[in-house]
């Protein structure tokens, strides 16, 4: 499995639906790195269906679960971003 964006040490703004004080529904993760995840999450995991870009340009489309890339979707080569 793969995971994004779980370096503790990454500055995050969240806009979207939460529940009990949770990221939960449909949401945005800024990082403060320029990269932004766009889809749902769960109990403040990216869970479900979602997208990773980075000024417009997706590197990853598809299923998340607990954080994790996972089950079908497309990534797209990070090699020459850091």
């Amino acid at each position: 499995s793969i995971k994004f964006g779980g370096d503790t040490k990454q500055k995050v703004k969240y806009e979207g639906e939460r529940n009990n004080g949770k990221r939960w529904g449909k949401g945005k993760l800024l990082y403060d790195n320029g990269f932004e995840y766009d889809g749902t999450f769960v109990e403040n995991y990216k869970h479900g269906t979602g997208i990773i870009s980075l000024n417009g340009i997706v590197f990853y489309e598809g299923q998340w679960s607990l954080d994790e890339i996972s089950g079908q979707g497309y990534i797209k080569s990070l090699k020459n971003y850091s």
